[in-house]
């Protein structure tokens, strides 16, 4: 058996293997003293500090950083959103550190009808310091086609209609030909990016090699660092 006392503030009885009175809360404190044979004992009495049985938070705060008081119901992440108008806009990434330029233009008969004529241009991502303007794009958000406004509204497309990771980028069109707008449909995101919306998670990119210009823009996971984005509004 436990040795029982009577609590101080309500005078009912604790026992030594109680943390509390079961009545009033009050915490038994314990202290250690010495028999006559020098035995050591515990004596327990009774604490006049009352707890509650709700959890209690007291004087504490939250540090982040150099930030105090933290709120943790706020966050910090942003959604990007498909744009849902028309925009016209330079290919240069928000950045300015890098620019997507015309390297050829030609102009070639086609044998297919009804196309006739095909147009084509590259494309080369340069360092934006480097000498030529940056093409400059329109994005038509009901049909998701991007047309190169330097070179008679050429289409934006992927080599041979491709869309795996790597596969380079041209400018294209052909007369009264509809296949551009059918296979190569792109979402202009929020945050400047684009979506090829026939690939898997993939968009507009470059090469992964900072010292690497002249290469056509390809293809690129869509969380890769080498995901151009582009200010569509300035």
């Amino acid at each position: 058996m436990f040795k029982t006392i009577s609590c101080q503030k309500c005078g009912n009885d604790i026992q030594a293997n109680h943390l509390y009175c079961r009545s009033c809360g009050t915490i038994p404190m314990q202290e250690n003293q010495h028999d006559d044979h020098g035995q050591e004992h515990q004596r327990i009495h009774p604490s006049t500090i009352s707890t509650s049985t709700d959890p209690v938070l007291s004087n504490m705060t939250m540090e982040r950083g150099d930030e105090t008081n933290y709120d943790t119901t706020r966050t910090s992440t942003t959604q990007t959103t498909i744009v849902n108008s028309d925009k016209t806009f330079a290919l240069i990434t928000k950045d300015l550190k890098t620019k997507v330029i015309e390297s050829y233009y030609c102009c070639l008969p086609c044998p297919m009808m009804p196309c006739f004529i095909c147009l084509c241009s590259g494309l080369e991502v340069v360092n934006a310091s480097q000498n030529g303007e940056p093409i400059t794009v329109h994005y038509n958000h009901e049909t998701r086609t991007l047309r190169n406004m330097n070179r008679h509204r050429q289409f934006i497309v992927t080599e041979w209609d491709k869309s795996t990771l790597g596969t380079p980028m041209t400018s294209f069109g052909c007369f009264l030909c509809p296949c551009c707008v059918d296979n190569n449909k792109w979402n202009l995101m929020s945050d400047g990016s684009l979506v090829y919306v026939r690939g898997d998670n993939v968009k507009f990119g470059k090469v992964d090699d900072p010292n690497s210009t002249g290469d056509a823009p390809i293809l690129v996971n869509a969380n890769s660092f080498s995901t151009m984005k582009f200010n569509f509004d300035g």
